[in-house]
């Protein structure tokens, strides 16, 4: 008897468990899908680029011109790292910026709903990750750039296939910003800032640099790691190179700059460029949430 009841009790668990996270998964789902359904502009490109212009007519000021923050004492904070925007239903950062923040430097805004409606999903969109975008343009002509006419996968691999001397882009869609894809291929050929490519701090393992090999070779590489007195360098054949010593390290030359080409701005319609983008904004390891997010607003019960 003793056992029985502790079978049927068991049972009972199990089922209880399976009701309680078929009902959270529910509600999440459906907390989604008011949250977007509550910004009929949701993941617009369009409204995103309409609010970007707003906000430099209207928060630029205090904001700074990027929403990265403004200078100076009282100045507002910066809106990309804002946990309010980040966290916060697109309903909520509607209202702040409708009604302003009382006892605070932000006024309320007397403007149409659907110009605030730009803003918030602009907002939106300088936290969000790039799958969570609805990117134009044309994915599988963007991969024929990515291994055809860019020559992105001569350093980078995506689910396997591609090369060694740039980070593994397979979740890159999931794990950077658009912004943060674009400015990666477009400050590397205007000779800005390399901060936040794809290639992030060139000091941890992308560094670039050339090698000589017992046979008199010259192959491009990056070493994984090193010190004044060993490294350890991966070349472009995905061969590993362990160099110790003054000896050996001098069959190794450092670059100033990363494997990244500095000529994507001459090499890449902007048409071309938009396509590669809407190509790295679907990589993903989880492609199936990833489209769930994009299309949570077209959801039906």
């Amino acid at each position: 008897m003793g056992s029985s009841w502790c079978k049927g009790s068991l049972l009972a668990i199990v089922a209880c468990l399976i009701v309680s996270g078929g009902m959270a998964q529910q509600q999440r789902r459906g907390a989604a899908r008011e949250n977007a359904n509550a910004n009929p502009l949701h993941g617009n490109p369009e409204a995103i680029q309409a609010g970007q212009e707003q906000f430099r007519q209207t928060c630029s000021n205090c904001h700074g011109a990027n929403a990265e923050g403004g200078q100076g004492e009282g100045q507002g904070p910066s809106l990309v790292t804002n946990s309010v925007v980040r966290r916060g239903s697109d309903t909520t950062v509607f209202g702040i910026i409708q009604h302003g923040v009382p006892g605070t430097a932000m006024p309320p805004f007397n403007l149409p709903d659907q110009k605030i409606w730009q803003l918030v999903s602009y907002l939106k969109s300088l936290s969000a990750t790039a799958i969570s975008l609805n990117v134009p343009g044309n994915v599988d002509a963007g991969r024929a750039i990515f291994f055809g006419k860019g020559q992105c996968s001569s350093c980078h691999m995506i689910q396997g296939e591609g090369g060694f001397l740039g980070p593994d882009l397979t979740n890159i869609g999931a794990s950077r910003r658009l912004d943060q894809l674009r400015d990666s291929i477009l400050m590397q050929a205007s000779g800005g800032s390399t901060s936040g490519d794809l290639y992030g701090d060139p000091m941890a393992g992308f560094r670039a640099v050339t090698l000589k090999t017992s046979d008199g070779r010259t192959v491009r590489g990056v070493a994984k790691s090193y010190t004044n007195y060993s490294a350890q360098v991966l070349d472009e054949h995905g061969k590993l190179h362990m160099l110790h010593g003054p000896a050996q390290m001098k069959q190794m030359t450092m670059l100033e700059k990363s494997w990244m080409p500095d000529d994507y701005g001459k090499r890449l319609t902007s048409e071309e460029l938009q396509n590669l983008l809407a190509f790295l904004s679907r990589q993903a390891v989880r492609p199936d949430a990833a489209e769930q997010t994009v299309n949570q607003q077209q959801e039906v019960d």
